[in-house]
C-alpha cells in the first residue's frame, strides 16, 4: 500500500485565493468609498438645513423687533401692497454656502378659504440656502409672515 503525502497547498492554489481574495477587497473597498461620500453629503444637507433655519429664526427676530406691524425690515410700519424689493437680512453667509431671501409675491388677504387668516393680510418669505461647492445641495423654507392691522 502506497500512502501519498500532502505537504501543502500548491503554487496554483495559492495564487488562485490571493486573485479571490483581491477581488473581495476591491468590492469592499468601493463600498467604502461610497460610504465616505455618502456621509460628506448628507453632513452638506444637514448643514444647508441648520444654515436655513437659523436665518428663518432671524427673519422672525427681525420682524419681532419691529413690532409684528412690517413684512420688510425697511417698511414702516406696514409695506405698501406692491413692495416686492426689500428682504430680510440674514447676516453673512456661512463657509461654503450662500443663503438668500426674498419675498415671494405680493401681499395676500386673508380669506375662510385661504392659509392666510381671514381678514388679515399676508406675504410669503422664501429662505434658500445653497452650497456653493454643489449646487445640487440646497435647503428651502418658506414663511407666511401676517400682518396684524
Amino acid at each position: 500500500m502506497i500512502l501519498k503525502k500532502h505537504g501543502g497547498f500548491s503554487l496554483i492554489e495559492l495564487v488562485l485565493i490571493m486573485v479571490v481574495v483581491t477581488g473581495g477587497m476591491m468590492g469592499i473597498s468601493s463600498l467604502l468609498s461610497n460610504s465616505a461620500t455618502s456621509q460628506t453629503t448628507n453632513e452638506q444637507l444637514q448643514l444647508a438645513a441648520q444654515y436655513a433655519q437659523e436665518c428663518a429664526e432671524r427673519v422672525l427676530a427681525q420682524r419681532r423687533n419691529l413690532g409684528f406691524d412690517s413684512f420688510l425690515s425697511t417698511d414702516s410700519p406696514a409695506p405698501p401692497a406692491t413692495a416686492t424689493t426689500n428682504t430680510f437680512t440674514c447676516g453673512a453667509n456661512p463657509t461654503n454656502f450662500t443663503r438668500t431671501t426674498n419675498p415671494v409675491g405680493l401681499m395676500y388677504p386673508g380669506t375662510t378659504t385661504s392659509a392666510c387668516p381671514n381678514l388679515m393680510t399676508c406675504r410669503n418669505v422664501n429662505i434658500t440656502v445653497t452650497s456653493t461647492a454643489n449646487a445640487a445641495i440646497t435647503s428651502s423654507i418658506t414663511l407666511m409672515l401676517v400682518y396684524y392691522q
